[in-house]
């Protein structure tokens, strides 16, 4: 028994030597690495601002001092360690510890996609409203409605009018001097004629007479001079009445018992006023039709970039979750600026073959915008206080130094330098907000003693 007490205290003692020998080594072998470490200044790690030449304790909340090592401070070789007042230093591996990427300054030129929002209308050179030359009442409607497809001189209603029975009677007898007028010139033909005239037939000798009413771009047409005829086909326009009906009058030389309201041109119906029985007044609107076979978008284009929109560009658009895409064009800058979005409205033209693009209908605008030669970093380098604008450029190894900066564009990631830095410059790519963290702890105490 006295034996196995005796061996447990010889192997208590030797632990205890081991130890203590273990202890001490490692002791100094860390003041030797230590020592081997120039160390600048000692700081608090709770109070940065506390900062001593000497290891102790803080007098703020008593915990022990950090010394902190030059090699924490590189200094650029072949100089003594002295950094500018506003300059922070950070280290290789705190570089890689924290992400910092660097990237050199270049001026070049490029190309940038502007995506923006726009909305269909019609063109307003291709919008018909069909009005009402006085009152009268509607008698018939067609069953179109708003969004119906029509065709041109499709019958839309009929209406009549009190005023209509004494305007078409006054044509018809207008017709019918005319076709006097025209045997009058017929005959005086035969008579100027050399040879046998009455050998010559009407057919014979009409063609050489030119036509007494024609048709061109406007309507209906009276060649004869006769301005009281083109007054009475005037009037019958007025009453709404169509090309295709005066002309059915003309040959009937009858009086129909109303007056059609045909479609104008191949169209969508954007609105529609009439119903059966409708008593209107002189101008109200019964149709509003659009030809939607070509349309305009409209879009707003922030002010900064205005300036590479020019008329004539070629634009792209997309309909969204539909997979359809089509070209447009820059037709119109609109001059106004907007004052709740401070954007320019700008005008595109677009074909609508099958009129897959409606009125009111959103797309993705696709704006190709190219720039000139110009100084630009990425967005994660520059901070912006509000008050100005900071990028930290690189002086010396592991030596930045923050300089202040003008802005211009921001697009896909990337902003403009108008002033500050120059080509060659090598900056904080990313991680600068961290590089300016460290050197907000770093000038801590020196703003505090200010």
């Amino acid at each position: 028994m006295r034996k196995a007490v005796n061996l447990l205290l010889v192997l208590a003692a030797l632990a205890t030597t081991f130890q203590a020998g273990a202890c001490y080594h490692q002791r100094t072998g860390v003041s030797a690495r230590e020592a081997a470490r120039p160390i600048v200044h000692y700081v608090c790690p709770m109070h940065p601002q506390h900062i001593s030449d000497r290891p102790g304790e803080c007098g703020a909340c008593g915990m022990a001092l950090e010394p902190v090592y030059v090699e924490d401070h590189p200094a650029p070789a072949g100089r003594a360690r002295r950094l500018p007042p506003e300059a922070v230093g950070v280290s290789v591996r705190q570089q890689q510890l924290i992400g910092v990427k660097l990237e050199t300054v270049a001026a070049a030129s490029g190309s940038h996609t502007l995506r923006l929002p726009g909305r269909i209308v019609p063109d307003e050179l291709r919008v018909y409203s069909l009005n009402a030359g006085l009152e009268g009442t509607i008698r018939e409607v067609a069953p179109v409605t708003t969004g119906s497809r029509v065709h041109r001189h499709q019958v839309l209603g009929t209406y009549t009018a009190p005023d209509f029975l004494l305007a078409v009677q006054s044509y018809i007898l207008a017709v019918e001097g005319l076709d006097k007028l025209k045997v009058n010139r017929l005959k005086d033909a035969a008579a100027n004629a050399p040879g046998d005239a009455s050998t010559l037939t009407t057919d014979a000798r009409e063609p050489k007479l030119p036509p007494i009413i024609s048709r061109n771009d406007g309507g209906l047409v009276v060649n004869s001079g006769s301005s009281n005829f083109q007054q009475r086909i005037d009037r019958l326009h007025l009453l709404g009445m169509s090309d295709l009906q005066i002309e059915e009058i003309r040959r009937m030389r009858d009086v129909p018992a109303s007056i059609k309201i045909v479609a104008p041109v191949d169209g969508t119906v954007l609105s529609r006023n009439v119903r059966p029985g409708w008593k209107f007044a002189r101008g109200e609107e019964w149709f509003r039709i659009a030809d939607l076979r070509r349309v305009w978008v409209l879009v707003d284009v922030p002010g900064a970039e205005i300036t590479h929109v020019r008329p004539g560009q070629e634009v792209r658009l997309e309909v969204p979750n539909q997979g359809q895409s089509f070209t447009a064009r820059v037709s119109d800058i609109a001059p106004q600026v907007d004052a709740e979005t401070r954007t320019f409205k700008v005008r595109l033209e677009a074909e609508n073959p099958g009129e897959a693009l409606r009125p009111d209908m959103f797309v993705d605008v696709e704006l190709p915008v190219a720039f000139s030669p110009t100084i630009s970093v990425p967005a994660d380098a520059v901070l912006d206080t509000g008050l100005r604008k900071t990028v930290y450029v690189e002086q010396g190894p592991g030596e930045f130094d923050p300089r202040e900066v003008e802005i211009g564009w921001r697009r896909g990631g990337r902003v403009e330098i108008l002033r500050g830095l120059a080509p060659g410059d090598r900056i904080v790519a990313s991680g600068t907000f961290l590089v300016d963290s460290e050197s907000r702890m770093r000038h801590a105490p020196m703003r505090a003693a200010r």
